[in-house]
């Protein structure tokens, strides 16, 4: 059988000022892991570089629609690869966690 799995937690959705960026990274920073079965792995051999090269890339779970359409090879309009986490042609864009506040200009500061 043929299986992979995302997984992302959520923590919460509030930002006051005067949080630190330790504060502001445990309160919005949220684990995403994908697993898959090695069945999954032998027929799509790709898959696993595309994950790796993925690792560090910043993302935001609004966008894990493009990685389930990637990873269950689903063809629609709806799909943008550089949207795609796991797409070599994936674009980072800018983190909001909140108007007006940027998560990478509070995290690098």
């Amino acid at each position: 059988m043929l299986k992979a799995r995302r997984f992302f937690g959520f923590l919460g959705n509030l930002l006051c000022d005067g949080m630190s960026k330790n504060q502001v990274k445990y309160i919005y920073e949220i684990p995403f892991m994908i697993w898959c079965s090695d069945s999954f792995l032998r027929k799509y051999p790709k898959i696993r570089s595309n994950i790796e090269m993925a690792r560090n890339r910043p993302f935001m779970t609004d966008n894990v629609c493009q990685v389930l359409f990637h990873l269950g090879n689903i063809k629609t309009n709806y799909y943008h690869e550089e949207r795609d986490l796991l797409s070599p042609n994936f674009t980072p864009r800018k983190r909001i966690i909140d108007e007006p506040y940027a998560y990478d200009s509070i995290i690098n500061q």
